[in-house]
């Protein structure tokens, strides 16, 4: 994506304005490449079964970056496709840095710190990572009823 999206970046002016913060996903990127290197002594799958893995993780990253762009697009058609690919770049390069807890509330502040508050594009990208915290939130609470209804009757039936 980096490539695809370089001359966007360059015109939204990343580098200026998160400075040193890009040289730990450098430091990543070298990482992946020395796992890679030296993948015979790191995994313990076979050839053939990590080609599988890679594969569908491939098709998976790009449906959901494909989804992802889809969804921005129609939402905003005027923004230019090259801004899109851009933020799709580093919103996936604050998902892999580590150590960050929520990274689409990362990404909506970094959205609003390059465009500015008042700008769609921030506004659009903030109540979507608003949208997703509530899902995740939704999830959780239905996910985690029952075992909490279960845990309720069991302390009201020793009182």
């Amino acid at each position: 994506m980096l490539p695809v999206s370089a001359v966007a970046l360059q015109r939204v002016d990343l580098a200026r304005q998160l400075g040193p913060a890009l040289w730990p996903g450098l430091a990543l990127v070298a990482l992946s490449f020395g796992v890679l290197l030296f993948g015979r002594r790191v995994f313990s799958l076979t050839a053939r079964e990590l080609r599988f893995v890679a594969a569908a993780h491939a098709v998976r990253l790009a449906a959901a970056s494909g989804l992802t762009i889809l969804l921005w697009r129609l939402a905003l058609p005027d923004v230019a496709l090259g801004i899109w690919l851009a933020l799709l770049t580093s919103r996936l390069l604050l998902a892999r840095l580590p150590f960050v807890v929520n990274r689409e509330l990362v990404f909506a502040n970094l959205v609003l710190a390059l465009f500015g508050a008042g700008s769609q594009t921030a506004l659009l990208l903030a109540t979507l990572a608003i949208a997703t915290l509530l899902a995740h939130l939704a999830a959780t609470i239905v996910v985690g009823a029952p075992d909490l209804l279960r845990a309720v009757r069991k302390a009201l039936g020793r009182s």
